[in-house]
């Protein structure tokens, strides 16, 4: 068997498992199997696969039958032209989490001020660190409940060489923070337990629940970010918040009864409601 024809094989399996990116699937999975770079992939598209390679590549596109996401499959995800590395202990990030880095950079008048941010609910990191990566001269705290999600964090700020400028601990959404802070950012769980079954097998069998689900309404963490942002003294950050798109509304009424003066909602690029940006200055 061939390189072409391999991956060929493998993206008919998948669609035949109504995989969406059948094929992006069946590349990637090749490609990292037999440790190949993208030159490699179109130079050597005739190779001739040994039965060692073709075991190699099966192991893992099996695991992708059972909808094991690519991303644990190959250890890592690529997030605002990174990659980072994921496991089960962290959410995997989204290519629509990319609205919120877009929001707070839209937003900062000056990229090389020496700014203060916070990510509750940190999990692999991605968000944080890429905003470290657009500010030179910003530092920042990642909070999370999950010690393995923490290790996997400061994994990725090694990695992105930046582990001079940020800090992770241990915390859940209710966590104060003395001293000045400048952006708050969040992307909590804000699926309602109902919600959960409803989920694509690649999402509710392999990404934590506890990073999924937020309780019996959906808003829980939610409010109890909110609830703490007077706790965090003066003057009050600026807040962006992941949201789920029908939660908009929702999460424009419970800030202001929280003090906000302003919100405003970013739609993705699918054009869903998609971050909340709350003002209390």
């Amino acid at each position: 068997m061939r390189l072409d024809q391999a991956i060929a094989h493998w993206a008919e399996a998948f669609r035949q498992m109504e995989i969406e990116t059948a094929k992006l699937d069946a590349r990637l999975i090749v490609q990292h199997a037999l440790n190949l770079s993208d030159m490699d992939m179109l130079v050597q598209f005739d190779r001739h696969l040994s039965e060692q390679d073709q075991k190699v590549v099966a192991k893992l596109a099996e695991r992708r039958l059972k909808r094991e996401p690519v991303a644990h499959l190959l250890g890592y995800r690529e997030f605002w032209g990174l990659n980072f590395a994921v496991s089960g202990d962290v959410l995997v990030p989204r290519a629509d989490s990319e609205t919120l880095i877009e929001a707070v950079l839209a937003d900062i008048p000056d990229c090389k001020a020496p700014l203060k941010l916070v990510d509750i609910g940190t999990g692999s990191g991605c968000l944080l660190l890429a905003l470290l990566s657009e500010l030179p001269n910003a530092v920042g705290i990642g909070v999370d409940m999950s010690t393995s999600a923490l290790n996997i964090a400061r994994r990725n700020a090694r990695n992105l060489n930046l582990t001079d400028r940020c800090l992770f601990v241990r915390g859940d959404f209710a966590t104060a923070f003395a001293g000045s802070i400048d952006v708050l950012i969040s992307n909590p769980p804000y699926l309602a337990e109902e919600e959960f079954g409803g989920l694509d097998v690649d999402v509710a069998n392999y990404d934590p629940y506890s990073a999924l689900v937020s309780g019996p309404s959906g808003l829980e963490a939610y409010e109890q970010i909110l609830d703490q942002i007077g706790a965090w003294g003066r003057p009050l950050p600026s807040v962006y918040l992941e949201i789920g798109y029908q939660q908009g509304e929702a999460l424009q009424a419970l800030a202001l009864c929280n003090k906000a003066v302003s919100v405003r909602i970013k739609q993705d690029l699918g054009g869903r409601d998609r971050v909340v940006t709350i003002s209390y200055e």
